[in-house]
């Protein structure tokens, strides 16, 4: 190989390393952009499921147990109960009323009849 030759083999092959060490500079300052782009995203994924983590705690303070909603259905349909039990009890003793007021009016009416009647025949006087 001649000098020539070789000094042009040489440019060629310092170009060819500096060409790469170029692209290894770009490849990692494009690497780096990336990787801090993909922790902005984790950011906003994580901030995004935190407020929907706060959401779902607010709505779920709303829920009830199972057990507590059985609690409480068991107390309300005994109130239930007890007041169907109470109605029951005051429709009886409210028809036992009615025939006594239903009796009184008709022996009111009868002896209002009566002295009517009495009246009308000459016998009060």
């Amino acid at each position: 190989m001649t000098e020539r030759e070789t000094v042009a083999l040489r440019e060629y092959v310092e170009t060819l390393v500096a060409h790469e060490s170029k692209l290894r500079e770009e490849w990692a300052r494009a690497n780096e952009r990336a990787l801090l782009l993909q922790a902005a995203e984790y950011d906003r994924r994580l901030a995004t499921l935190n407020g929907e983590r706060q959401r779902q705690d607010q709505l779920q303070a709303t829920y009830l147990t199972r057990a507590e909603y059985n609690l409480q259905h068991k107390i309300l349909a005994d109130m239930a109960q007890d007041n169907k039990e109470k109605l029951g009890r005051l429709e009886s003793a409210g028809a036992g009323a009615w025939r006594l007021v239903t009796i009184f009016a008709a022996i009111v009416s009868l002896i209002l009849g009566m002295i009517l009647l009495a009246e009308q025949m000459g016998m009060l006087k």
